[in-house]
């Protein structure tokens, strides 16, 4: 860390740390070399975006996996889930949520080597069609979306100027590739395991190829200015999170620490959904005659990336005041300063 606080990024990508860092992965089987290193470089890149509620939600583009997020709240436009029952809206989201990953999760990948035609899958006709394929009162059920481990830290902050960031990082699984890099003490990633064998896959691994990846930082702005500054962390959890969060505060009115604290689901495979245990036992009841096999989030696997923590931090522009939340299910906090 002392050494990109004075160098920055060559510091870690050029050099006696580069070397290390290869030297370590070439120890373990690893075809990385510090030629890749030095080759490595990051891009800026413009957010996909859709509006809901008079919100533009901004994600990020593929090879990220926002395109998802943004297909399941372009169905839910459709409706107003604020005259709904809980679980007439739970089930509306599940629903969608499931939608979203069935038409965008098989075209993700590096958008510099697959075409991923993100404007086709949010016009109006496209979503109006996806809605129109939801059951009201039957769920369908859901293809595998692969892993759901992850090892992320999310946060946002904002100054005394008005400057937002939505910020997350990521080493993929527990511990990462569960590698530590010689004398630099740093923790190599897992996200090569997205890539996949499959010469049909978006993501069939090749040099110079990014994989389709989880981490998800997110904002929506109103009249143009931030409004809300989120994200979550938990893998595949991440854009599911994004969903409910934006529905908690946007349809149901929920402030921003009720709106993160309030019982999340989460998709598995088939018809199956992780709900957390305090939701109530009436919407569980509903949810499971409309054909949803629901699973008690403490029962899940050691490991299993659930929870989908989150953080979020709203901007009041009509009294100059900015509100913060913390998800009580992980050790963060909402400080102002």
């Amino acid at each position: 860390m002392e050494l990109f606080g004075r160098e920055g990024r060559d510091g870690i990508y050029t050099g006696p740390a580069a070397r290390e860092l290869a030297r370590a992965c070439a120890a373990g089987g690893s075809g990385l070399t510090e030629a890749d290193l030095v080759a490595q470089r990051a891009e800026w890149a413009e957010p996909i975006s859709l509006e809901y509620r008079g919100r533009r939600i901004l994600e990020m583009p593929p090879n990220g996996q926002g395109i998802i997020a943004l297909v399941a709240l372009g169905i839910l436009s459709f409706d107003d889930l604020g005259k709904l029952s809980p679980a007439e809206r739970m089930h509306l989201e599940i629903e969608a949520t499931r939608m979203g990953f069935a038409e965008a999760f098989p075209r993700v990948g590096d958008p510099r080597c697959v075409e991923v035609d993100v404007t086709a899958l949010l016009t109006e006709s496209a979503l109006s069609g996806m809605r129109d394929r939801i059951d009201p009162k039957t769920a369908q059920p859901q293809p595998g979306i692969g892993r759901d481990l992850g090892d992320t830290t999310y946060l946002c902050v904002v100054d005394a100027a008005g400057n937002a960031v939505s910020l997350i990082t990521s080493i993929s699984s527990v511990f990462g590739a569960g590698v530590v890099a010689g004398r630099t003490g740093v923790v190599m990633n897992n996200r090569g395991a997205e890539f996949s064998l499959d010469p049909k896959s978006p993501n069939l691994i090749a040099s110079g190829r990014r994989p389709r990846h989880s981490i998800l930082p997110a904002m929506a702005l109103r009249d143009g200015r931030p409004e809300f500054v989120f994200g979550c962390m938990g893998g595949m959890m991440q854009p599911q999170g994004h969903i409910q969060l934006m529905v908690n505060v946007l349809d149901a009115g929920m402030g921003l620490q009720e709106a993160i604290d309030a019982p999340r689901y989460r998709i598995l495979d088939g018809v199956d959904v992780a709900v957390d245990d305090g939701l109530d036992p009436e919407v569980i009841a509903d949810l499971e005659q409309c054909g949803h096999q629901l699973k008690s989030s403490e029962k899940l696997p050691l490991g299993s990336s659930f929870k989908g923590s989150a953080q979020m931090i709203r901007f009041h522009r009509d009294h100059g005041s900015l509100e913060g939340g913390t998800d009580h299910r992980i050790d963060g906090v909402a400080i102002g300063l």
